[in-house]
């Protein structure tokens, strides 16, 4: 924390957000880091961004084996724990990592089918989880968040279909490329200026 305030005016937990950190245990939450996170961006008046509620890493182990039924559960005792113990959101990652790191298979979660797996669009585990995402979370502005997007025009495209999947259900308010320095590493520029203008495109903030 020492010189935080004098080079940052907003706080992420990073690992301290992510599920299988918090729960890793069965019914047993550690908070301190997402408390700590929390603590400091409300003293200072900082945004704060929660990293993440769905991923496919970093997960809890002891989800992969349950029933679908089950597991959904979880998963919105997992939004409403954390809607209530932090109750001033600025804005949250909801699902991390769609394309290249979905919830899906041993060691990923293995829950992609409680949220409705690919269903008819292709991407309904990613609506239904912002679906509860705006049920327990109001107030907050829902991210979707990718890495290596605008380095691909393919994986730009992919992207592109599911942010316009959740802007037609007013479900998305940031479209986020993580700025990962192998994204831009050998990448012509007009390739990135391209996908960014059409991410852009999709008329939301780009983070």
């Amino acid at each position: 924390k020492i010189n935080f305030n004098k080079y940052w005016n907003q706080v992420t937990p990073e690992n301290g957000g992510k599920w299988g950190a918090v729960e890793g245990t069965r019914g047993v939450f550690n908070w301190s880091d997402l408390d700590s996170a929390y603590k400091l961006a409300k003293l200072n008046h900082y945004p704060f961004k929660m990293h993440n509620l769905i991923w496919g890493s970093q997960q809890p182990t002891w989800i992969e084996t349950l029933a679908v039924d089950v597991q959904l559960a979880e998963i919105k005792n997992w939004y409403a724990a954390v809607a209530y113990r932090y109750p001033d959101i600025d804005m949250m990652d909801v699902v991390n990592e769609p394309i290249n790191t979905p919830p899906s298979g041993a060691s990923h979660g293995n829950y992609i089918n409680a949220l409705g797996g690919t269903g008819t669009s292709g991407w309904d585990w990613v609506l239904n989880a912002y679906r509860l995402a705006r049920q327990y979370f109001p107030k907050t502005k829902l991210l979707i968040n990718e890495y290596s997007v605008v380095n691909s025009s393919a994986t730009t495209a992919t992207y592109m279909k599911i942010i316009a999947l959740l802007k037609k259900e007013n479900l998305l308010d940031v479209v986020c490329e993580q700025a990962h320095a192998f994204t831009t590493f050998n990448t012509p520029a007009s390739t990135l200026t391209n996908n960014l203008n059409i991410l852009a495109s999709a008329g939301l903030p780009i983070y």
